[in-house]
């Protein structure tokens, strides 16, 4: 384990950043314009409260991308890549903690990493023997999911870790050739296993903690699926019917599976939760990416958010979504003016409540 504690937060100015009212049938909602300024590219992928965390790249090589922490609607960022590494990103966040992946000078070096607010608290998750390399996807609490390189097969294995690197756990089922985690509500796990047998495809699975409590929950019907949100009770991500992808949720069991597109969409994705309230985007045919969000089971309650956008904008996703002080914080990137991808967020009016269902 390699750590590194200076306790210090500093909030710079993001100078490209600004804030727009726009008009809905449901309310007003805020756009934040989070792209700093002298980057090419910039996405949010994760959000707590009125955070948000994910990468600007100051150039067309994402390789050198930089895990930048962003709180809105206030114009300030943070730049969490410690001295000495090459690039990062944040791609889960929970209350006072951002988890992701960093990468060092040589191209084949990557570990998950935890970060506590700052470029200089943060803790390595270095592989265990046996594994190669770590990677970190989502938070909560003190839990972290993701996955690690197997040396003996060159394959990924899913795996969580309770805090430290040394507690470390390899959720991989012998069932799959590979499997990855990508979400958690604390207890459980979701993500995507790759099954050889019948027929080899992609299958969202559950696991609660350990490798022999997974669970598979692929639907009938569909070539591939996959999870990738998680809120207590209710799982969200998308699977492949035909050549179409269609934005699914489940509550704990593959039977409980819910298709979510709507009749107007040909394509759709889903990646986070609050539990009542799903975000993701559709596509609809000739058309690009149209941010918005679900509510509860029912498919044609998708509301879009890329109409909320200023004239010129288009082409949006939503990745990520959090509530602080009864509002929703919906979180993603949109195509700018200049043809860029730009990190934005939607805050919307005040809620009377987004609680989430049971836990199955």
């Amino acid at each position: 384990m390699r750590r590194r504690l200076f306790p210090s937060v500093i909030l710079l100015p993001l100078a490209a950043a600004h804030a727009d009212d726009a008009r809905a049938q449901e309310g007003s909602w805020t756009v934040v314009y989070l792209h700093p300024a002298g980057y090419l590219e910039s996405e949010v992928l994760a959000a707590t409260g009125s955070l948000q965390g994910g990468y600007a790249s100051p150039d067309s090589n994402l390789g050198y991308a930089r895990p930048i922490l962003w709180k809105s609607p206030r114009t300030g960022l943070v730049d969490l890549l410690p001295e000495g590494w090459r690039r990062a990103t944040i791609r889960g966040m929970s209350e006072g903690v951002q988890v992701g992946d960093i990468a060092g000078e040589e191209f084949n070096s990557q570990f998950g990493i935890v970060w506590h607010g700052s470029a200089r608290d943060f803790v390595i998750m270095d592989p265990p023997p046996g594994y190669g390399s770590t990677y970190l996807s989502a938070v909560s609490g003190d839990v972290y999911v993701g996955y690690a390189g197997f040396r003996e097969t060159g394959m990924s294995h899913a795996a969580i870790w309770r805090g430290t690197p040394e507690s470390f756990v390899d959720l991989h089922h012998p069932s799959a050739s590979w499997t990855e985690a990508y979400a958690t509500d604390g207890e459980f796990q979701g993500g995507r296993a790759k099954i050889p047998r019948p027929v080899l495809q992609m299958h969202a699975c559950l696991w609660r903690g350990t490798a022999e409590s997974f669970v598979d929950m692929h639907p009938e019907g569909a070539k591939s699926s996959v999870i990738r949100g998680m809120a207590p009770g209710v799982q969200v991500g998308e699977a492949l019917f035909d050549t179409r992808h269609r934005a699914v949720l489940w509550h704990g069991t593959p039977e409980s599976v819910v298709v979510m597109s709507p009749e107007a969409s040909y394509n759709s994705y889903l990646y986070a939760t609050t539990g009542t309230i799903h975000v993701g985007y559709i596509t609809r045919l000739g058309g690009c990416a149209d941010a918005g969000y679900w509510t509860g089971d029912a498919p044609e309650s998708f509301v879009s958010l890329t109409a909320h956008l200023d004239p010129g904008w288009d082409c949006a996703a939503a990745r990520a979504i959090s509530e602080h002080k009864g509002r929703l914080y919906v979180a993603g990137h949109a195509s700018s003016p200049q043809g860029r991808t730009e990190a934005v967020v939607w805050i919307s009016p005040k809620l009377k409540t987004t609680r989430p269902a049971e836990a199955p």
